[in-house]
C-alpha cells in the first residue's frame, strides 16, 4: 500500500497507482477510503474503464444498489461491450430482485465475452430465480466446461509494464459460503521502499525518474499485495457443511467428513477440499439451488438434490449419501474416478475408493416358479413327493 502511495504522490496523473492503492484499502476493509482512491484513479486517468469497474464492485458490496448500478451504466454508455460491467449490473439487478433484468445483463455478459465462466455461472443463478431450471442446468454446464473454478465477481489490480497482461485480477474477499476471522498481518518494512525512491531520485532524471518509480511502485505494490492474499486463511466451518451434515447426520465421522489428508475437508461440494470456490457438480447443484428463493433454508435446499444425479455416475445423490447396500458408501454425490486431475488439498488415494457405490449386498428376493406339483393333486399323509421349480434372483435372469 506505501508503495502505491508513493507513486500517486510522484505523479498524479498516474491513475493505475491509485487504482492499486484503493483495491488494496478495500482488502483491508477500508472502504470509504477506497472509494476516495477509486475516484482519484478516475479523475487522474478519466479514460482507464478498471477503475470504475472497481468503483462498482465496491459500491456493490457496500450495498449502494442504485449508485453501483449508475456506475456500471456509465461504462456501458462509453463501451457497450464490456462484459465485466454486464456482470456487474446483473449482479445489481439479482441483489435487487430484479430477475427478468438481471438475466437480460447476464445474457448481455455472455454475448461479449463467450468464454466467460462466470457470466455463464451468474446466468444460470439468474435463471434458476427465474424457474427456467432446464435453462439453469445448460448455463451451468456450459460454465463447467469454460472453467469448473466458479469466481465470483473479482477487484482488479493494473498494471503497466511491457509484454504484460494491462489488467491482473485479484479476489479479495473469501467465498460467500467460508467464513475467516482474517488474515495475518504482512511485514513490510516501508523504508525500504523509500530508500529505492531517494536513490531513483538522486540517479534519474526527473521525466525518466518518474517512469521508473511508477513501474517500481506497482511491481512492489503487485508483490506485496500477493503475499498478502497468499497468507493462509484461518480456519473455519462451512455453513453449508454444518446444514449439509444437518440433514445427513448419518455421515458425520464417515469419508464424507474426514479424510487422513484432510479432515474436516469439504470435499462433498468443492474439487478444492480445502473449501475455495472450486465447486464439484454437487456443489453447483447447491449452489443453484440456494439462489433460487424456492427454499426456506441451506437444509431444504440440499433436500431439493437428492432425487438427482449430479456427477452422472449412474446413482442418485441419497443413494450416495446414504445408502447401506454397498460396500464403500457414503460416496462423494459429487466426484468420479475421472476427476483426479481436478481434485486438490486431498490426497487422491484418499478420495479414489468413494467416488462411485460398488460391492452392492443382494437384498431382493428371488422369483420362485414351481412347476410340479401345480395345484390339484393329492397326497397320502406321511409320504413324500418330487418338486421341480426354477428361481430367479439376479438381473441378468439367470435361472438357479
Amino acid at each position: 500500500m506505501h508503495s502505491y502511495r508513493e507513486a500517486a504522490h510522484h505523479d498524479q496523473s498516474y491513475g493505475l497507482a491509485s487504482n492499486n492503492l484503493a483495491v488494496t484499502l478495500a482488502h483491508l476493509g477500508k472502504r470509504d477510503e477506497a472509494l476516495s482512491a477509486f475516484r482519484q484513479a478516475m479523475q487522474a486517468q478519466p479514460g482507464l474503464e478498471t477503475p470504475l469497474l472497481n468503483l462498482g464492485k465496491l459500491l456493490f458490496s457496500c450495498g449502494r444498489l442504485k449508485a453501483a448500478a449508475q456506475t456500471y451504466r456509465q461504462i456501458l454508455e462509453r463501451n457497450g461491450s464490456s462484459a465485466a460491467a454486464w456482470n456487474g449490473l446483473g449482479l445489481v439487478m439479482a441483489e435487487m430482485g430484479r430477475h427478468d433484468d438481471a438475466r437480460n445483463a447476464f445474457v448481455r455478459a455472455v454475448e461479449s465475452k463467450a468464454d466467460s465462466a462466470e457470466a455463464h455461472y451468474n446466468l444460470s443463478f439468474s435463471l434458476s430465480a427465474l424457474g427456467d431450471y432446464d435453462a439453469a442446468l445448460r448455463a451451468v454446464t456450459r460454465a463447467q466446461s469454460i472453467d469448473p473454478y466458479y469466481v465470483p465477481q473479482k477487484y482488479q489490480l493494473a498494471i503497466e509494464l511491457q509484454l504484460q497482461d494491462p489488467s491482473i485480477t485479484v479476489v479479495p474477499e473469501i467465498s460467500a459460503d467460508v467464513s475467516t476471522d482474517g488474515t495475518p498481518d504482512f511485514d513490510f518494512d516501508p523504508r525500504l521502499l523509500e530508500d529505492v525512491f531517494a536513490e531513483l531520485t538522486a540517479s534519474a532524471d526527473a521525466t525518466q525518474g518518474r517512469a521508473q518509480m511508477k513501474r517500481l511502485a506497482t511491481i512492489l505494490g503487485l508483490v506485496s499485495l500477493a503475499a498478502l492474499l497468499a497468507a493462509p486463511n484461518a480456519e473455519a466451518r462451512n455453513p453449508i457443511r454444518n446444514a449439509f451434515f444437518n440433514v445427513y447426520p448419518s455421515a458425520t465421522g464417515t469419508q464424507l467428513d474426514d479424510l487422513p489428508s484432510n479432515r474436516g475437508h469439504c470435499g462433498i461440494c468443492h474439487y478444492d477440499f480445502g473449501g475455495s470456490d472450486a465447486r464439484n457438480p454437487y456443489g453447483l447443484a447447491v449452489e443453484v439451488a440456494r439462489n433460487s428463493g424456492m427454499y426456506a433454508d441451506d437444509e431444504a435446499a440440499i433436500q431439493s438434490l437428492e432425487n438427482l444425479d449430479s456427477d452422472g455416475d449412474g446413482y442418485l445423490n441419497i443413494t450416495e449419501i446414504t445408502s447401506l447396500l454397498y460396500s464403500n458408501t457414503p460416496t462423494f454425490p459429487g466426484l468420479t474416478a475421472a476427476d483426479s486431475g481436478l481434485v486438490i488439498n486431498v490426497t487422491w488415494s484418499d478420495v479414489s475408493p468413494y467416488v462411485t457405490p460398488f460391492g452392492a449386498t443382494d437384498t431382493t428376493p428371488p422369483t420362485v416358479t414351481v412347476f410340479t406339483p401345480n395345484g390339484g393333486e393329492s397326497f397320502n399323509a406321511e409320504t413324500t413327493t418330487g418338486v421341480t421349480w426354477t428361481a430367479t434372483a439376479d438381473p441378468s435372469g439367470a435361472t438357479k
